[in-house]
């Protein structure tokens, strides 16, 4: 049978640990050629809220996961984070290109998950 409990919208980041949030930068950065790190030593205004939101976007993951990490609801919410995230990057064109440009193919071949500890 179906359960009747409703499924209540997330309301804030899932709780992930702060290891796993480590692991997620470190990932960006390997396949991105430092982007993270680069980041936050060119713009300290940075919060960490916006250090995971990029790192989790140099993830290629769906927009759906990146969300639900975030704790975003709607979607609107999401794509304003992301171009707040661009903006406070000094950006000229989408967050996505940005990160695109810094993506390192090769680096995917070898970032595995068991190479971060």
């Amino acid at each position: 049978m179906f359960s009747t409990t409703p499924v209540l919208p997330l309301e804030q980041p899932l709780c992930l640990a702060e290891s796993l949030w480590q692991g997620i930068k470190t990932y960006a950065d390997l396949t991105h050629g430092g982007i993270v790190s680069q980041a936050i030593e060119n713009h300290p205004s940075l919060n960490p809220t916006d250090v995971q939101l990029l790192s989790l976007c140099c993830c290629e993951l769906p927009t759906t996961v990146v969300m639900a990490c975030m704790g975003y609801i709607e979607v609107h919410s999401f794509y304003n984070k992301k171009r707040h995230l661009a903006q406070t990057l000094v950006l000229k064109g989408r967050l996505e290109d940005f990160i695109s440009a810094h993506r390192n193919p090769e680096a995917f071949n070898t970032a595995i998950p068991g190479d971060m500890a």
